[in-house]
């Protein structure tokens, strides 16, 4: 069928499906076709208007005798004729609106609602936020469109819907990739599922494995640094599988596995993940020692330090002024260092009420760097410190970055005012194992960025060890036993 064909059959009402949708690929394609479509619509148009018009000049001649036959009033001669006259001039107009609402109506309705349901670039939609802070490139306020692309939930509850129907309701911290209306990545975190019967089929892949949805409610977890994740139904049923390997299994209602390098294996639904993890290997006892109230925030080309209850950090990009740096000091000489198979280093961020965070880039990394052979007050010199510091020295003469080596960072988004936060890295364990025969001192700063003003951007604070609420800082050592 060529393409005069193809409208003439559309404008008689004969297309089945296939031809209805060879013409929507014609008119989406080709500008000159759209053309000569518009133009068959109007020229169908007009052949059904005056076809109409002859229809009426029809019933225009049988009513004229009747109205000439009425005795005419004075000054009203040939009254009756003007009606019909005046009808069929006004149904001319009417016709003319109606061809024009027509061709755009019908150029909508057969372009357009092709253009409309293809939209390849949306594939979720950002249902609800409970709390959440991300960081992102793709939109994260409620009601956004979502393409393809990675999210970072950081903090907080987020819903998104898939355009084929699927809820997901993702749990921080998450990563999550966006892959198609069927089928997500979700790298790291918590996350739940309720697929409804137009998604059957939806696919959620992890680092270990993937689920396939068989029309069900199903539960996520997955630690992806370790490539450990954990499937459960909650109703319904789902296959979990290897797909390298070619394995799969069948789960039903309240049945679970964990899926990682080495398989697929069976896991408790009352316990799940966590004691998966925790059986991996013995528990290991865990030491914590805090400041003692060796600790201090020193602020540079000022004095004021804050209350001493709080730990302040804030950096410039201009002129450096008000910079404040946290400096604080642990004592781990009764501590089995060298027995330690791991060391953390553990800060809580509380809620700051100097500066404003929106003046802030949306996330802000802390670096943390460990100092030797120094001190609290001069009369604490620890074994092997060779100068000392309290709360009454200069900015120039406390601690600093550069009389240190850096041992791990952490990053707090602009949106969250509260949460721990912990440096664990194979740097931190070597400094403390190296230097524990003296002061193991630490100084944390707000790596430089691009930001809106200068002294009014957020101050960072976190808990000291005399914050009425917060633990302050805390070096932690998990220890093993049998060493």
């Amino acid at each position: 069928m060529n393409d005069r064909a193809l409208i003439q059959q559309y404008l008689l009402g004969n297309l089945d499906d296939d031809d209805m949708g060879r013409l929507n690929e014609r008119l989406c394609a080709d500008a000159k076709f759209r053309r000569t479509f518009a133009d068959q619509l109007i020229l169908d148009c007009n052949l059904r208007d005056i076809a109409s018009l002859q229809q009426l000049d029809g019933a225009d001649s049988r009513i004229v005798p009747e109205s000439t036959t009425q005795t005419p009033g004075p000054g009203e001669e040939n009254a009756g004729m003007h009606t019909p006259v005046a009808s069929a001039v006004g149904s001319r107009i009417r016709i003319g609106w109606v061809l024009i609402l027509t061709v755009a109506a019908s150029l909508l309705l057969v372009v357009g609602s092709s253009w409309f349901f293809s939209s390849p670039d949306r594939v979720a939609t950002l249902v609800s936020s409970e709390e959440a802070a991300w960081v992102s490139d793709l939109p994260t306020s409620v009601g956004s469109q979502l393409p393809p692309g990675q999210l970072l939930l950081v903090s907080g509850i987020a819903t998104l819907r898939f355009d084929s129907g699927a809820t997901m309701i993702l749990e921080s911290p998450a990563r999550l990739e966006l892959q198609t209306d069927m089928r997500a990545f979700l790298h790291d975190g918590a996350a739940i599922l309720d697929v409804p019967e137009t998604a059957i089929g939806f696919v959620v892949a992890t680092p270990s494995g993937e689920a396939t949805d068989l029309g069900t409610s199903f539960a996520v977890n997955v630690d992806g640094a370790n490539a450990i994740s954990e499937f459960e139904v909650l109703k319904g049923s789902i296959s979990v599988g290897l797909p390298e390997r070619d394995q799969h299994v069948l789960l039903n209602d309240d049945e679970a596995v964990v899926v990682d390098r080495s398989g697929i294996s069976e896991s408790s639904t009352a316990e799940g993940l966590d004691t998966y993890l925790v059986s991996a290997g013995p528990t290991n006892p865990t030491r914590r020692i805090g400041t003692g109230g060796k600790e201090a925030t020193f602020v540079r080309g000022g004095t004021n330090a804050g209350p001493a209850k709080l730990l302040m950090v804030k950096s410039s990009w201009k002129d450096f002024l008000y910079d404040r740096k946290a400096v604080f000091s642990f004592d781990a000489s009764d501590v089995d260092v060298e027995a330690a198979v791991a060391v953390r280093l553990r800060l809580n961020q509380v809620k700051s009420e100097k500066g404003f965070a929106n003046r802030l880039p949306p996330l802000n990394v802390f670096r943390v760097y460990g100092v030797a052979n120094v001190s609290y007050g001069a009369d604490s010199r620890g074994a092997g410190a060779d100068r000392s510091w309290d709360r009454g020295s200069s900015w120039e003469d406390a601690p600093s970055p550069k009389d240190g080596v850096f041992v791990g960072e952490f990053q707090i988004p602009r949106s969250r005012q509260s949460g721990e936060c912990v440096v664990e890295t194979e740097q931190l364990t070597d400094f403390v194992r190296n230097h524990a025969d003296g002061p193991l001192t630490f100084v944390v700063v707000r790596e430089q960025s691009d930001q809106r003003g200068e002294r009014r951007v957020l101050v960072h604070t976190f808990a000291s060890h005399s914050h009425p609420s917060s633990v302050g800082p805390t070096l932690e050592f998990e220890v093993r036993e049998d060493l």
